[in-house]
């Protein structure tokens, strides 16, 4: 009886939806590491959409994501320098020869 007049969506706090999606293909990406070529599409598509979110949240500061927004982040750039930067050394090494 102490909330009577206390509305519950108002106090709620609002996530952004680009930040969990970015997460979401940051640790799936994580996840296919065993086909690069896959693993390094969801990957960009992580950090590609983990920049967008952080531009969403900064114009709206009411949303809450930055350290989801961030683990999609840093997951894609690890994904990308373990898979397709190799790759890209090997392609390289291939043609100088």
């Amino acid at each position: 009886m102490a909330n009577e007049g206390v509305d519950e969506r108002a106090t709620a706090t609002e996530y952004s939806v680009l930040a969990i999606v970015a997460a979401a293909l940051g640790i799936a990406s994580a996840f296919l590491t065993g086909t690069p070529l896959l693993a390094t599409a969801l990957a960009i598509g992580a950090i590609a959409v983990a920049l967008y979110s952080r531009r969403q949240l900064k114009t709206n500061p009411a949303m809450r994501g930055f350290a989801i927004s961030l683990i999609g982040f840093l997951t894609g750039i690890w994904v990308v320098a373990t898979t397709a930067v190799p790759y890209l050394f090997s392609a390289a090494l291939v043609m100088s020869s």
